[in-house]
């Protein structure tokens, strides 16, 4: 029976009954929320996305300062997914708006993260390491394009939580988990400026939160923690000198 819960600030991490692994991509993929925190969320993150853009001082910074306005318009597409669902009027936009979501969550955030951060790096040993965690992304990415262009996907609101009811393959879950943990919280972690490193910490932490404590009756944990690491993006362009621990 799967069980509601939480997620993270690249909201995928999703857990179903007594196999409870790794699982932004098992069958039942959630998240908590309202219309009201989606469209909050998309606010506050396109306003943060906006500011880091006017921050950008280099051309290799744009992939970077995008973070924060692509997690803007995840959040618009789930709240068009809240309302579509809800409302008779809205219903045709349920699945282009449900897809909008998953493909930001499935494929742009492992393909983008490599690329945006070892833009940044300045080391050239840890760029080269960063720029290796392309390939598992370009391959999750991949995979999951396929899952979705392949399998069923059903959208319902349970519990003031969407449900995102794929029928993904499960024997290929804890494969796919790591690539996508690969590219998305590796990446970060590598960095040698402290500030990336936070993100990367932030992403972890997202995890460990929906994957132990099990909590859905917090507003939504994908919303806070996609606010945290794109004030974290501002910061950095804002004052791009890297701070190492050294």
């Amino acid at each position: 029976m799967c069980r509601d819960i939480p997620i993270n600030c690249i909201q995928f991490f999703a857990f179903r009954g007594e196999s409870s692994i790794v699982g932004f991509y098992f069958n039942r993929f959630s998240m908590c929320f309202s219309a009201t925190a989606s469209f909050g969320a998309s606010i506050v993150l396109t306003g943060i996305g906006v500011a880091s853009l006017k921050q950008v001082k280099e051309p290799a910074q744009y992939p970077f300062a995008s973070i924060p306005l692509i997690f803007g318009v995840q959040q618009f597409f789930e709240g068009v997914v809240w309302i579509a669902s809800t409302n008779s009027q809205w219903s045709g936009y349920q699945y282009p708006a449900a897809y909008g979501f998953l493909v930001i969550a499935q494929m742009v955030w492992p393909l983008l993260f490599p690329l945006a951060f070892q833009r940044i790096e300045k080391d050239v040993s840890r760029r080269k390491l960063i720029r290796l965690l392309q390939i598992p992304g370009i391959m999750i990415a991949a995979y999951f394009l396929y899952c979705l262009m392949s399998f069923s996907m059903e959208v319902k609101i349970i519990s003031h939580h969407v449900f995102y009811d794929i029928e993904f393959p499960r024997t290929l879950i804890p494969i796919a988990a790591g690539f996508y943990l690969a590219a998305t919280v590796g990446a970060p972690m590598i960095s040698t400026d402290i500030r990336i490193k936070f993100i990367g910490g932030i992403l972890l932490a997202g995890y460990l939160v929906a994957r132990i404590f099990f909590q859905p009756s917090l507003i939504s944990v994908w919303c806070f923690f996609g606010i945290a690491c794109s004030v974290v993006v501002y910061f950095v362009l804002r004052n791009p000198r890297p701070k190492s621990l050294l």
